[in-house]
């Protein structure tokens, strides 16, 4: 499976941890620009191959996002465009005030109003101090994507085999 993350450059550290849980027992091929980038490559050329070539695009959401979201917009907008898989994952580093107040219903750190072109799309929220959670259910949705893909490979095999016997048919019928 082929993944691309979009994010802002001072979640860098958040995407590496990402992508080294995804790494771990997937077999996946992720891309984000500070670990995939090569000198000599045009940014916004090789951005848009890795998400033409993307399965699933991640997109980390955190406050750096929320105030300097031109670049994430623009990725997310091209994989809209090219009807890719995006899964919003939102950041937080909620405080123990924070935490218990979204306990009782209260609308505290980023909501999907905040979420502007991605606010339409369900979200995993990843909690700062207790990743674990979030991750599993990326984990899981990860696992339905490829059983998703396996099945529609293996029509698509038997759709060719099939062609193959009619065209095999028709010839042996002249």
């Amino acid at each position: 499976m082929n993944i691309f993350i979009s994010y802002s450059a001072k979640d860098t550290h958040r995407v590496q941890y990402i992508a080294d849980q995804l790494k771990a027992g997937n077999n996946v091929a992720i891309h984000w620009w500070e670990e995939s980038q090569r000198p000599g490559q045009v940014a916004w050329s090789q951005i848009f191959q890795w998400i033409d070539a993307a399965d699933l695009v991640l997109v980390v959401v955190s406050g750096n996002v929320l105030h300097r979201a031109m670049a994430v917009g623009n990725e997310v907008g091209y994989a809209k465009a090219k009807n890719r898989v995006i899964i919003p994952l939102v950041w937080e580093s909620p405080g123990i005030v924070a935490r218990l107040l979204r306990k009782f219903g209260a609308r505290i750190g980023i909501g999907t109003d905040n979420l502007a072109c991605i606010g339409d799309l369900v979200h995993i929220r990843i909690n700062e101090k207790q990743p674990a959670d979030g991750l599993q259910k990326l984990q899981d949705e990860l696992k339905q994507i490829a059983a998703a893909q396996q099945d529609e490979e293996s029509r698509k095999a038997v759709l060719a085999l099939l062609g193959i016997v009619a065209v095999g048919a028709l010839a042996l019928a002249k």
